[in-house]
Order: structure tokens, then sequence, then C-alpha cells
């Protein structure tokens, strides 16, 4: 039985009843492979779309240089009297967090660190913070 015939008589269920278990066989296999060639198919296309459209929509920044130079005189160091009275708050909460008292804790290095999150992340952490408390 040759593909069109087969393919076709899958349509009627009273001729699938009575078709031989190799012509069954066969046109079960050709039906899988051809659903799952058109998906294959498919997504390719739409991954090629997808980048694409990533290609047209995304922003290229305008000036590198200048977000840098921004960043870099953000994350100056404060002044002396500011590191004096951060130290003394930051020695605070470790000796509330460990239920001690602040002589005895002895704060070395007080540096910032650099927050690399995404700025979905950020957002996440403050509508958690705000729903929580």
């Amino acid at each position: 039985m040759d593909m069109a015939t087969l393919l076709k008589s899958f349509a009627d269920p009273n001729i699938i009843k009575t078709m031989e278990q190799g012509d069954l066989f066969t046109g079960v296999m050709v039906t899988v492979v051809m659903g799952m060639g058109i998906t294959f198919a498919v997504l390719i296309i739409l991954q090629f779309v997808m980048g694409i459209m990533a290609a047209i929509l995304v922003k290229k920044p305008e000036s590198p240089k200048a977000a840098v130079q921004s960043a870099s005189a953000a994350s100056a160091a404060p002044a002396k009297g500011d590191n004096q009275e951060l130290i003394a708050v930051i020695s605070a909460a470790v000796a509330a967090a460990l239920g001690t008292s602040v002589g005895n804790i002895v704060v070395k290095n007080v540096r910032k660190s650099v927050d690399s999150s995404p700025a979905w992340h950020k957002a996440a952490v403050a509508d958690q913070m705000n729903t929580r408390f």
C-alpha cells in the first residue's frame, strides 16, 4: 500500500480495524515522524524569529565610557566621619544579631560590595521586603 492511500485510510476508523499489522505500524510511524518533524521545524523557525526580534529590539548603550565614569564617581569612598558612623552601625547590628555587647566586636575593614544582581532581582527583593513587614 502506498503512503497516500495508507494515510487516507487512517481517516476512517473502520478501515483501521481491518488493516494488517505491517500497514498499521507503517502508518503510525509515518504519522509520528511527520508530527515530530513539523514540530521541530516550527521550533527552529520560532528560534530564528526570536533571535531577529531580540537583535532589533535590544537597545545598545550609547556611551559605555560615560556610564563607567559615572559609576566610579558614585562609588567613591565616603568621608572619614561617615566611616566612623558606618562602623558604629555595623558593630551594633552584628552585636544585636550575635546577642553580645558592642565592646566584644572589632570591625577591621569596611568596603562597599558590588551588587551585580539584575533589576528584576532587586525589584523582587524589594517586593518581598515590603509585603512581609
